[in-house]
């Protein structure tokens, strides 16, 4: 029973099967003169793969010649859509990296700035100076701890930090967070502690007759405690994003609404 071939298999995928099929051809092309020089009906004596005669060998014989040609060059032809080895990679740019000391170091890399500064809640602007490979660098000597804002000024511009993922939420972000824990922890810092869950629910305003939404924290075991106390927490602002993102994730309520349910109980 013959087997089939798999699917997606391609039995001429293999260079080894090319080079022997190759030398094989050119062993065959050894031959051709007696092939070619046999009389009509003189292939009657030949085994039964030999026969018929030189007129069919020279029909074939052309294209395994020409495939012949094919598998021995890729034996040998260098590969020329190997991908270039690329140079060394430039070391990880680090901003902000908080030191030992309680200092930050920020930095920021322009090549065609001519001024560029840092500007926080943590303290005065501070001037950033310039290096062989245009990283522009300052240290900001014992900031406090806390959660602070800040960005940088190129030439006038404010940006924000972009070798810093977190961000000031809001719908045009214009500032980057630093965070320095304290010690003890503060009630913003996360901690080892239980924490509850922030639950998002949409409903039918009857004094607005629209949509709005609404944010429930609850704290953990909430499913098994009964009714529990509510505090409502209302923001004002011009936008949702200014309004409800800085709360919920700038200032980590939930992480603040669990810490204070810790020291509470």
């Amino acid at each position: 029973m013959r087997k089939r071939r798999q699917a997606g298999r391609t039995p001429y995928a293999s260079r080894g099967f090319l080079h022997t099929l190759g030398k094989t051809v050119q062993t065959v092309f050894r031959w051709r003169a007696p092939f070619t020089r046999l009389k009509p009906g003189a292939n009657a004596s030949l085994p039964t793969s030999c026969r018929g005669g030189g007129q069919t060998f020279r029909l074939i014989f052309p294209a395994l010649l020409a495939f012949a040609s094919i598998a021995t060059s890729q034996e040998t032809k260098p590969a020329t859509n190997a991908p270039t080895r690329r140079g060394e990679r430039p070391p990880l740019l680090v901003s902000p990296e908080l030191l030992p000391n309680g200092g930050v170091t920020f930095r920021f890399k322009t090549a065609k700035a001519t001024e560029v500064k840092v500007s926080g809640q943590f303290g005065p602007d501070a001037g950033m100076t310039r290096d062989d490979k245009d990283v522009w660098s300052v240290t900001v000597p014992s900031v406090p701890a806390g959660v602070h804002e800040y960005h940088f000024v190129v030439d006038g511009l404010n940006v924000i930090d972009p070798q810093n993922s977190a961000i000031k939420p809001q719908r045009w972000p214009g500032s980057s967070i630093l965070h320095i824990p304290s010690t003890p922890p503060a009630p913003w810092d996360l901690q080892d502690i239980p924490h509850g869950t922030l639950h998002e629910h949409t409903y039918k305003s009857r004094a607005l007759d629209k949509w709005r939404r609404i944010f429930v924290y609850t704290p953990p075991g909430a499913a098994s405690a009964g009714r529990l106390p509510v505090a409502l927490v209302t923001i004002s602002g011009a936008s949702i994003a200014t309004r409800q993102s800085p709360w919920l994730y700038g200032a980590s309520s939930a992480t603040i609404s669990s810490s204070v349910r810790t020291v509470l109980t």
